[in-house]
């Protein structure tokens, strides 16, 4: 099942493009500036997750040097969430049909067997 995914995207040196990409994520503008003020300098790209139980929502943001990238994907449990973000690194390019085919085949993949064992201290 394809899952709903906004994506948003800005050139951190354009802040009029900064502020609408901020308002786009409002409920997560401050962990996400957070983040931006850590990576400012560095160049290489980095990412990390932002997931709200309430809304059932996690926001991936990925940030370089020169641009930020953030996707939305709704309706996830926080499990979800989590597999998505540790299965990310394998993710090279940050735009929509890469990441959407990535969600699309992260949650579709069957659970890993010693996943579960070892969540469940070795119990079966």
């Amino acid at each position: 099942m394809d899952r709903m995914i906004v994506p948003a995207a800005a050139w951190r040196n354009d802040a009029f493009k900064m502020q609408q990409f901020r308002d786009s994520i409002l409920d997560i503008a401050v962990q996400v500036d957070e983040f931006l003020k850590a990576r400012w300098s560095n160049p290489v790209p980095g990412f990390q997750h932002f997931y709200s139980a309430k809304s059932r929502k996690a926001s991936y943001v990925a940030a370089t040097g020169e641009r930020v990238v953030c996707f939305t994907v709704l309706d996830l449990t926080f499990g979800q969430a989590k597999l998505i973000d540790a299965k990310l690194s394998d993710v090279e390019r940050w735009d929509l049909p890469t990441f959407r085919a990535a969600v699309t085949r992260i949650l579709s993949e069957p659970p890993d067997p010693q996943e579960a064992i070892d969540r469940s201290g070795g119990r079966a």
